[in-house]
């Protein structure tokens, strides 16, 4: 990381990072950059835009790839530090120049690394769709008759949903069922926790509101019908590839969720 004049006017005199940010050698190069941004935040050097350079300037800045900085970035912005407006830039949040926002190099694996997978909605995505389409798999083989027809009314009560705000709980409860006919707590309970993990990004509940809409939500239908089909005749390679295209369909939206104002809540 070699100190440059980069587009926002930091000069060349200057360190972009702190001394007391290179010492800390147990910190990764995201955490290293987050607190250097963060410290920069404080002294001002951002107030009369409100926000920072772009990924790319950060990148060429810090004389790493894009990548760190999208993952310092999303650390400050679970940090309440930052917030990201595509098309729009990285604006900072008020909070930012508060003493209280910090990058703990104690924090971890289980602090700063944590929050980030716990957040980042590409992240969360690609981690259901894995345990998804294993727990569609499995149900296949282990469902009852009682659970096929659990499984059967929660779809027809998110068909006949009528308002976004009751959407995400019905399509949350067709998946419980869907889970809980593993007969495996485990499973049931690793589900629940990835339902957290969604109901925590804003970017999941633009996504929802989306997938309620009139684009999204007929197909959704049809991905859930098509699934249960496949477990209603016990073949379970046939469900995990049903349930795994639903969710590339759901990457696809959540691509266009990205792009609204966040929905506040």
């Amino acid at each position: 990381m070699a100190s440059r004049q980069s587009r926002d006017g930091h000069s060349d005199a200057e360190p972009v990072l702190s001394e007391e940010a290179w010492n800390e050698r147990d910190l990764r190069a995201y955490q290293v950059i987050g607190k250097s941004l963060l410290e920069r935040i404080r002294s001002g050097e951002f107030r009369a835009s409100g926000k920072l350079p772009t990924e790319r300037d950060l990148a060429e800045i810090y004389g790493v790839g894009r990548a760190v900085i999208r993952d310092a970035l999303v650390m400050l912005e679970v940090k309440g530090a930052v917030q990201s407006r595509q098309g729009s830039g990285i604006y900072i949040m008020p909070q930012a120049y508060a003493q209280g926002v910090n990058v703990d190099p104690s924090d971890g694996f289980a602090g700063a690394e944590l929050a980030v997978a716990q957040l980042n909605p590409q992240h969360l995505i690609d981690a259901h769709q894995w345990l998804d389409c294993q727990i569609a798999r499995i149900t296949a083989a282990r469902h009852t008759e009682d659970d096929m027809a659990a499984m059967e009314k929660a779809l027809q009560g998110l068909i006949n949903t009528s308002a976004d705000e009751e959407y995400e709980p019905r399509n949350h409860h067709f998946h419980r069922q869907i889970a809980q006919a593993t007969h495996n707590f485990e499973f049931v309970f690793m589900s629940e926790q990835a339902w957290q993990r969604r109901q925590q990004s804003p970017a999941m509940r633009n996504l929802s509101v989306l997938l309620y809409g009139d684009r999204f939500r007929s197909l959704v239908f049809a991905d859930h019908q098509r699934t249960l089909d496949f477990l209603h005749r016990g073949d379970g390679d046939g469900a995990f590839y049903s349930m795994w295209h639903h969710y590339e369909n759901l990457k696809t939206a959540l691509t266009l969720a990205e792009s609204l104002p966040a929905i506040q809540g």
